[in-house]
């Protein structure tokens, strides 16, 4: 993903955004996931400066952060992560002094120490009141690992309770936001301070499954900071041209893993074959060939029951290049 990384056209935040929603649109990843990854990106490239001002928040800095900034109960973890990261930097508290010469003290022995690690070294010249969210974020996990310390060896407690990690493991993902009546699927959450609900009418889509996916598109289009309105014309968009066809049965594994990855530059749908011989293979659909980002996934999903009943890697890929030139015909068609 260097491509994305070093794309002078993204700000910082921009790239932060569409990295985060790469990861953690991926089966299996939420928040803590997101964080990691960014994070060694950032130490990477940290020229790029990604991490700066803006940070995922995984579930171990999510219960400091909760403690020490109340109105983060109100608030996006990330947005509650610079609400905090702005008050620490324009702190002029006698600690606060007092951290920042000592930080560039220790700082400087690092530099002398590692010398040889330029990357270390970049890391080490952190400028007075200049904190990044990354640092932040880190270290509202070693604040909770005091806290559970002091709770444990000043008071014969267990831990801390405030400090806690939530079950859940972060942010509920998007399909745990949704339910569906008989017409439309429904999404509520709570976002940057405020309830809001989102529809899909399954009419639109012709299968309630595809009107699931579609919600929760708009969730993630929502959550890496389009406005309401816009995910509004997201969703009128996709139903503009979509033709539903032949799809899954509902319970098929193909839902969770057949999703799109919008931030590519040319959005496309990949998985892994695993054979039973131990071999794996590549696969993939783009919404180019597709002509639709919803049809891209709907033919990933078929080859992946095909490849996952045994059929050759040949024999899919001519099954979905002849899906390919259907969809194409009847585009064609309707154009005419």
């Amino acid at each position: 993903r260097g491509g994305l990384v070093k794309n002078k056209k993204l700000s910082p935040k921009q790239k932060l955004t569409q990295i985060s929603e790469m990861i953690q649109n991926t089966e299996g990843c939420g928040n803590t996931w997101a964080k990691m990854l960014t994070v060694c990106i950032d130490l990477a490239y940290p020229q790029e400066k990604i991490l700066d001002a803006d940070c995922d928040v995984g579930v171990g800095a999510a219960p400091p952060l909760q403690c020490l900034l109340e109105k983060s109960s109100t608030m996006p973890d990330r947005a509650a992560l610079r609400e905090l990261l702005k008050r620490v930097n324009s702190s002029s508290s006698a600690s606060a002094k007092h951290f920042w010469t000592y930080l560039a003290e220790v700082e400087a022995a690092m530099g002398k120490k590692f010398k040889h690690l330029p990357l270390v070294v970049k890391q080490a010249k952190t400028k007075a009141h200049a904190m990044s969210a990354a640092t932040l974020q880190v270290q509202l996990c070693e604040y909770r690992q005091f806290r559970h310390s002091w709770a444990r060896n000043v008071f014969g407690l267990p831990d801390d309770e405030t400090m806690r990690m939530e079950d859940t493991g972060g942010k509920p993902r998007p399909e745990d936001l949704l339910s569906r009546s008989k017409t439309q699927v429904l999404a509520e959450l709570e976002h940057e301070g405020k309830q809001v609900k989102l529809s899909v009418a399954i009419k639109d889509f012709g299968s309630a499954k595809v009107a699931e996916r579609v919600a929760m598109l708009m969730l993630q289009q929502l959550r890496s900071g389009t406005t309401e309105k816009d995910v509004v014309k997201f969703r009128d968009a996709l139903a503009r041209d979509y033709q539903h066809g032949a799809d899954v049965k509902e319970e098929s594994e193909a839902w969770k893993v057949c999703r799109a990855q919008l931030s590519h530059s040319n959005p496309l749908v990949s998985f892994e074959v695993k054979r039973k011989d131990g071999s794996k293979f590549p696969f993939q659909t783009t919404v180019r060939a597709a002509g639709h980002l919803l049809v891209a996934e709907r033919i990933a999903r078929l080859c992946w029951e095909k490849l996952n009943a045994g059929k050759s890697k040949d024999d899919v890929l001519k099954f979905r290049d002849a899906l390919y030139a259907s969809q194409s015909s009847t585009k064609k068609r309707k154009r005419e």
